[in-house]
């Protein structure tokens, strides 16, 4: 699993805003230090190259709650409006949130899976040897 993005890793990032998106060969593929933050369908999508140009980050948000807000604030820096740095900022602040955010449910669900199994395990042990007493 790629590294938590930081702010401070992301503000050498270029940004780019997208409009609508379809598919994954809408989206650049190639780049350095890029954060690409596109429509899709009801979704946002983000895509981040580092700067190697590796894909570190490949999301489809739609559950957020913030992001409603989030996405109404994308619309007024559409061109023909200049992205400022302070802006191009808050952009990659908030999808580094969001995607930090998924990846740490995504653990937590790992971490509880992970238990669930060791106990079914244990449990699994424990009646075998009941198993076996006279």
């Amino acid at each position: 699993m790629a590294p938590t993005l930081s702010e401070d890793w992301a503000a050498g990032c270029d940004l780019r805003l997208m409009p609508s998106v379809i598919e994954a060969g809408d989206m650049p593929a190639e780049g350095k230090g890029l954060v690409v933050v596109a429509e899709s369908y009801d979704s946002l999508w983000f895509r981040v190259l580092d700067g190697a140009g590796n894909r570190v980050v490949d999301h489809v948000e739609s559950d957020h709650p913030g992001l409603r807000a989030f996405k109404q604030g994308l619309a007024r820096l559409r061109p023909p409006h200049d992205v400022t740095r302070s802006e191009k900022a808050l952009v990659i602040a908030a999808v580094a949130m969001f995607v930090n955010e998924y990846r740490a449910t995504l653990q937590a669900g790992i971490r509880g899976e992970q238990v669930r199994h060791t106990e079914a395990l244990a449990e699994a042990e424990r009646l075998e040897r009941l198993s076996r007493r006279p």
